[in-house]
């Protein structure tokens, strides 16, 4: 098969200067917080998510709102990576282990015990009418090969894992 890149090198880098500038509110860092708290009180856990898992996810966060087209992280960002940045993290314990629970489900039951918090975008955010994102673009976008399906689409049945 025939692959072309679906971004280049300097967009890569562009991406990741562009996640440097994304505003993460205070109660979303302290949403993420409370998400690796709850993990490493868990019963079911041995070890929850560290400091330095809390930043990876931080950064994954950061990552969804640019691929979103934002300037800004929202909590959907939070989770909508927090099954792929907290599952891998957790150490279970052998009764939990025993039981068959799987990390994603503490993960899924941390989601529903801890609140999501309230947050408004900067207003630096909005567009010039007081709403928010007309303005924004999505700064990751597809590129499309001759037949329009996305660049790098999987043509041949195996998946590229």
């Amino acid at each position: 098969a025939d692959f072309r890149a679906a971004v280049t090198p300097d967009t890569v880098l562009e991406l990741q200067d562009l996640a440097e500038d994304v505003h993460v509110d205070e109660k979303i860092r302290r949403y993420i917080i409370d998400l690796a708290r709850a993990t490493r009180e868990d019963r079911r856990t041995e070890i929850g998510v560290s400091p330095r898992g809390i930043q990876r996810i931080f950064e994954a966060v950061r990552a969804s709102a640019i691929i979103g087209g934002r300037e800004y992280a929202i909590p959907e960002d939070v989770k909508r990576m927090a099954t792929a940045t907290m599952a891998h993290r957790l150490i279970l314990t052998t009764e939990a282990t025993v039981e068959g629970t799987q990390p994603e489900d503490i993960v899924s039951d941390v989601m529903d015990s801890v609140d999501v918090p309230a947050v408004a975008p900067d207003d630096e955010a909005e567009d010039g009418d007081g709403t928010v994102g007309d303005s924004v673009r999505p700064v990751f976008e597809s590129p499309e090969t001759t037949d329009g399906t996305p660049a790098g689409a999987e043509t041949n049945g195996e998946s590229g894992e």
